[in-house]
């Protein structure tokens, strides 16, 4: 009597894990089937919008705001890309040295994180924060200064 109750408590527990796989192969499906992106956590935008609010601030106080342990995270239903809040603002500073205008700084944002080219060229708030913060940079300095010609 105990085996036939072994025997057959092990083939429900059997077949409950069979459906459980089958389940997770469907839902694998409809998620990599799906045509439209979905977003589903979006720090970058939010942080740029944290940072494009900071008027006068310049990239060595945003340096020293931000957490070394803090992760950026952008997650969709075809990418997931994270980085850290430190090196992101780092990679912002360069791209706002490097570029003349704001074009060129988007052109090297995206070429420095391609997973986000999506993302870098409707995020709104890049346009901010290349305003706000070319003005404390070298070259920003020097297009501020009167021409002397």
């Amino acid at each position: 009597m105990k085996t036939i109750i072994v025997l057959i408590a092990l083939t429900v527990v059997t077949l409950g894990s069979s459906t459980t796989s089958y389940s997770q192969e469907q839902l694998d499906e409809v998620i990599l089937s799906n045509k439209t992106t979905q977003v589903y956590v979006d720090d970058f935008s939010k942080f740029n919008k944290t940072i494009s609010s900071l008027n006068n601030t310049s990239f060595k106080d945003i340096l020293k705001s931000t957490d070394a342990s803090q992760n950026l995270v952008f997650k969709t239903n075809t990418i997931s890309f994270k980085i850290n809040e430190r090196t992101y603002v780092k990679s912002l500073r360069q791209a706002v040295n490097k570029s003349d205008d704001f074009s060129e700084f988007i052109s090297l944002l995206e070429s420095r994180y391609p997973k986000l080219h999506k993302q870098i060229s409707k995020d709104d708030a890049l346009r901010d924060v290349y305003y706000t913060t070319r003005k404390h940079t070298f070259n920003g300095y020097i297009a501020d200064l009167p021409s002397v010609l």
